[in-house]
């Protein structure tokens, strides 16, 4: 990973416009608890995330593409596009993380620390709202792969 705070010491509060998260919420209400996030590359390759690792972060892709993976050796299961987040989950619950986020190709991260994220639920409830929504999605795309693969003997 590659910190960018030295190189790049802000992002544009409208690359987060179409993210999910940020739903209905006046995203100049929460530049202040921003602006202070740290920035990060990931070159193609790159693991992000590891599988079983601690993750106290959000990591929400500004630019590139992410991939998930059960194990490194393994096709991924999903993409991560622009406006999308990882480590959720993990943040979440306080356990490890249960996939490989690796990058499909050079991204650029803003990266949310828990602290960040508690902070940004007090000041915009409409934020933790959206997480949740995010959650459930991703629990519903699980719950169709697996009802799926039990019908086709998988």
């Amino acid at each position: 990973m590659t910190d960018l705070k030295d190189q790049e010491k802000s992002f544009q509060l409208d690359e987060l416009e179409d993210f999910h998260l940020f739903k209905e919420v006046e995203l100049k209400s929460i530049q202040g608890i921003l602006e202070n996030c740290p920035l990060a590359t990931f070159q193609k390759d790159e693991v992000v995330l590891s599988a079983g690792e601690p993750n106290h972060s959000i990591h929400l892709l500004l630019s590139g593409q992410l991939r998930v993976q059960l194990e490194l050796s393994l096709q991924p299961i999903a993409k991560v596009e622009p406006g999308e987040l990882v480590g959720e989950i993990s943040v979440i619950d306080g356990e490890p993380t249960t996939a490989y986020v690796v990058a499909e190709e050079d991204c650029r991260v803003l990266v949310l620390d828990e602290t960040t994220v508690e902070s940004l639920f007090e000041a915009s409830p409409r934020i933790a709202h959206n997480l949740l929504y995010i959650v459930v999605q991703r629990l519903r795309r699980g719950d169709a792969l697996i009802k799926a693969l039990s019908l086709s003997g998988g």
